[in-house]
């Protein structure tokens, strides 16, 4: 499964800080702007989406006779040949719908086909005859067909979709296997396709497939509900039906026996639960409460196996929805008192461990963990005196060297444990958290530097006499280059930090 990174919107808010020249900022005025920028990260994941069409690999070379992948151009008339040859059922017609399958997996081809008179009628009455041979090759040609993103082809494909259901309670594993795929990719970019598997009893044979035995089968109906769940209009009626049926609590089921699943049917069913949780679904009916703790659960489990010695290949596509599923319900105040069900040690500790084991290969994981990090800590004392506890402020010092977005999230989660007082500044000071923002205060991202400059107010406002420390490693003549930054805003905060908590006590210092 390709696995798309997504980042939310991270930007500072652009609103003046200072009034102007010479102004000095208010508490209220910088307390709300840090209110208003934290629930901009809080919900950076809420309308974020993966859409993706499925191809199958697997169930062609181990099912039905290791066919080539190719894209090769095919010309019309060879098309047009190997259609008439299914039509008139002159021949070896399972080898002719094999030939017409490898063909379809050109883009032109698939255009080819479906303008030739009668081509899907014809298609659909080998789908449904009863030679199982004859059927499965035919079922092989229209999953090809709906691995396309032309809309003219989908169309021509919705006429499959009551069979495509009614094989979903079939007794070949295989065969609904390969139906909920067709089905999935049909959906994938087409409301009408949507519309009419909806009103032609989709989500209760869905439903039916989510409780099969076989792990493949649950997979692949993990991925037709994901598109349902995830499309545009899911919020009036796919997924209030959805949750009618218990999905939810199905997929948590589900994800307890998750060492019986596998890695693929665990992600499919992850994103499925994610989707859930970033709508507007009523909390309760959604048991927002067992969402949390089922999540917390796997995740401590996997970051457990995983310091044990387990691989993370592949881990990165089922942690980053259990993630994000956490950091969404976190995001939402209907849902703080979620917090109360959280193993903290827990939970601070898994993240930890995935940070650190998909800091060279998955930078994405990391800004998963740390945009939960920042859900966790934004106005919660008793989560930023845990990271404190556990000492976990030196590896977030340690994440500042790395860009793209994850030094600017690491100084937000400082900022938020800073603005809880004097004895949690002084303690991220003892953690050599002052030459750390010597560094950044230099760095050539602005988010970066704007971060940096409001953790040094809150140190500063909190802890008057970090103020010395932080000279020594020469602070004031960082801040007095910020002078000369060409964004206004910054050479406001710098003097304002200069002249509020620096230039006065050397003064001070001088005279005596």
């Amino acid at each position: 499964m390709e696995v798309t990174c997504f980042h939310g919107a991270r930007k500072r808010l652009q609103g003046d800080r200072y009034g102007g020249p010479g102004a000095q900022p208010g508490l209220e005025h910088l307390r709300s702007q840090r209110r208003e920028l934290e629930k901009v990260l809080r919900n950076a994941r809420r309308d974020q989406q993966l859409i993706s069409k499925r191809v199958i690999q697997d169930i062609e070379e181990q099912e039905w006779g290791g066919l080539e992948h190719g894209s090769e151009a095919v010309e019309h008339e060879k098309v047009l040949q190997m259609f008439k040859a299914i039509q008139q059922g002159t021949g070896d017609r399972t080898s002719a719908l094999r030939c017409l399958q490898k063909a379809l997996k050109n883009c032109e081809a698939r255009k080819s086909f479906i303008r030739m008179e009668n081509s899907m009628q014809v298609l659909l009455g080998l789908f449904t005859c009863n030679q199982s041979a004859v059927q499965i090759a035919a079922a092989l040609c229209l999953y090809e067909l709906s691995v396309s993103s032309d809309p003219s082809i989908a169309s021509a494909c919705s006429q499959a979709i009551t069979y495509l259901l009614t094989y979903l309670r079939g007794q070949s594993s295989k065969f609904t296997e390969l139906s909920l795929y067709t089905l999935g990719n049909l959906a994938a970019d087409s409301k009408a396709v949507r519309k009419k598997m909806l009103l032609q009893g989709a989500i209760p044979s869905l439903m039916f497939c989510i409780q099969n035995t076989h792990a493949a089968v649950v997979q692949a109906a993990g991925y037709v509900v994901s598109q349902l769940l995830q499309a545009p209009e899911a919020s009036e009626k796919i997924i209030p039906a959805f949750l009618d049926m218990g999905l939810d609590q199905h997929l948590l089921q589900l994800l307890q026996c998750y060492s019986d699943l596998g890695l693929e049917t665990l992600t499919e069913l992850a994103w499925c639960l994610h989707y859930l949780v970033c709508s507007d679904a009523d909390r309760v009916h959604l048991h927002a409460h067992d969402i949390m703790m089922k999540c917390t659960s796997v995740l401590t489990e996997l970051a457990a196996a995983v310091v044990s010695g387990m691989s993370v290949d592949g881990l990165e596509v089922l942690v980053t929805p259990l993630l994000r599923c956490i950091g969404n319900l976190l995001a939402k105040e209907e849902t703080d008192c979620c917090r109360e069900r959280v193993e903290h040690n827990q939970l601070l500790a898994a993240i930890f461990v995935f940070m650190q084991s998909f800091l060279q290969h998955h930078m994405f994981v990391v800004r998963e963990c740390l945009w939960v990090l920042n859900n966790l800590t934004a106005g919660d004392p008793s989560f930023c005196s845990d990271v404190l506890h556990l000492n976990l402020v030196p590896a977030l010092l340690q994440l500042l060297v790395y860009t793209g977005g994850v030094n600017a999230l690491v100084l937000t989660v400082l900022c938020n444990i800073a603005e809880q007082g004097h004895a949690y500044c002084l303690q991220l000071i003892k953690t050599e958290t002052l030459p750390a923002l010597s560094a950044t205060l230099k760095m050539l991202e602005q988010e970066v530097v704007g971060q940096s400059m409001e953790l040094l107010h809150l140190l500063f406002k909190h802890c008057p006499e970090a103020t010395n420390e932080f000279k020594t490693h020469s602070g004031i003549q960082i801040l007095e280059m910020i002078q000369y930054h060409s964004n206004e805003k910054f050479r406001l905060q710098s003097a304002s930090i200069l002249e509020t908590h620096l230039l006065q006590y050397s003064h001070i210092d001088n005279q005596q």
